[in-house]
């Protein structure tokens, strides 16, 4: 509509009498506006102007339409549809103005699960719909669903992805479009400052769990990552930063730390065994920091076969806090444990948040950690029954 029309059906009719001069002039906009929904120009199912048109109408700045637009917004008399404007809606369809948010999922697992729960929790008392697609951890299926999302009406997006970069030109595609990006449990470097993200403390957490072994007295010190995730992926890549820096900050020998990584979508049929007992001879190591709970607990069996008993011979600790079922007990593993729950949650509010508010900065959140001591891991003894010897600090004679 023409700034001349707007201005002239717009005459803000600013009510001169008692209090009602105190409000805010943005509630008294949106008392305005409110009045004037539903009424020609401004029918139902009709176009709000957009907020440019709409503050040179008023006279007023933009932060002011906006704040008087939040609030019909929040009164379901408006919906704000990123990319396609604003909709007046009408008294009978207010209930159906639901955001629609797609959450595309790498992998069901555990740990998945809980994060699952969390953001539905979230999304479900905002009152949004949730469109659920699982790439099964295959980077081309994650492509196909995030390029049928990119041209289908949704309003936000939550991703707990596969970390393959060959998909980060869709990511970008979505930023272009003006639709919320979150990125749940990881995040992609080149899009860091353009999307949400939502992760762990992974570094200082592995940096805690990696000192309490140095402090039980271990100085061979194994990180070993058995995973189906890209190894590339910001939460592995932190954790091993974290051992790194335990190590570091020890005055032990980085050139000396050992890495086994084996990962990516063969991991599972790979010669992990082999590569497994190769480490444990030419390394000895006297502890070993998993990259998560799963990849510790199918090493341990591995560990008996070749004479190792956790603790006695050999600590573990694993990242995860996994919660495995009643009638599984397996040893009291200790580990980093994350709030899975949390991380979903906090990944829902800010899909929402970031629907509701598009103009705001991109939200990045670290969710904190806390170290469990469990029973597998135990001080360092040099005896005749230890299978390794701490290697020396820098400078030791």
């Amino acid at each position: 509509m023409p700034i001349l029309n707007l201005l002239q059906v717009f005459k803000v009719d600013i009510k001169p009498f008692s209090d009602y001069n105190l409000l805010p002039i943005y509630v008294r906009v949106a008392d305005d506006l409110r009045g004037k929904l539903g009424h020609s120009p401004f029918d139902y199912g009709a176009q709000l102007p957009g907020e440019m048109d709409l503050a040179k109408a008023y006279n007023l700045s933009r932060g002011t339409i906006r704040a008087a637009l939040d609030i019909l917004a929040k009164e379901g008399l408006i919906s704000r549809q990123p990319g396609r404007g604003t909709l007046i809606l009408s008294p009978d369809a207010k209930d159906k103005a639901r955001y629609r948010i797609a959450v595309v999922w790498s992998i069901i697992r555990g740990v998945s699960s809980e994060m699952f729960a969390g953001l539905e929790s979230q999304v479900a008392e905002a009152g949004c719909d949730l469109i659920f697609s699982t790439s099964e951890h295959e980077p081309d299926k994650e492509a196909q669903i995030l390029s049928r999302l990119l041209n289908s009406d949704i309003d936000g997006i939550v991703i707990y992805g596969t970390g393959d970069e060959r998909n980060n030109g869709l990511l970008k595609a979505f930023v272009e479009k003006e639709i919320p990006v979150i990125l749940l449990d990881r995040f992609v470097p080149e899009l860091r400052e353009q999307v949400c993200w939502v992760t762990s403390a992974n570094q200082p957490g592995a940096f805690e769990v990696t000192r309490h072994l140095i402090e039980l007295g271990h100085r061979r010190i194994a990180h070993v990552v058995w995973t189906p995730d890209n190894e590339n992926i910001n939460t592995l890549v932190e954790r091993r930063a974290g051992y790194l820096q335990a190590l570091s900050e020890a005055k032990l020998d980085i050139e000396m730390a050992s890495i086994l990584s084996v990962s990516g979508p063969a991991w599972d049929h790979s010669n992990f065994p082999e590569r497994f007992w190769k480490l444990l001879n030419e390394y000895r190591p006297t502890a070993l920091f998993f990259n998560s709970d799963s990849a510790a607990f199918r090493a341990i069996p591995l560990l008996k076969q070749h004479g190792l008993h956790v603790p006695k011979d050999i600590s573990v600790a694993g990242f995860d806090g996994l919660r495995l079922p009643f009638d599984f007990k397996p040893l009291n593993l200790t580990t980093v444990v994350q709030d899975f729950s949390r991380l979903g949650k906090e990944a829902g509010h800010a899909v929402i948040e970031m629907i509701r508010h598009p103009k705001r900065e991109s939200l990045h959140i670290r969710v904190p950690v806390t170290l469990h001591i469990g029973e597998t891991s135990a001080p360092f003894i040099s005896n005749a029954s230890s299978k390794g010897v701490p290697y020396l600090t820098k400078g030791a004679g």
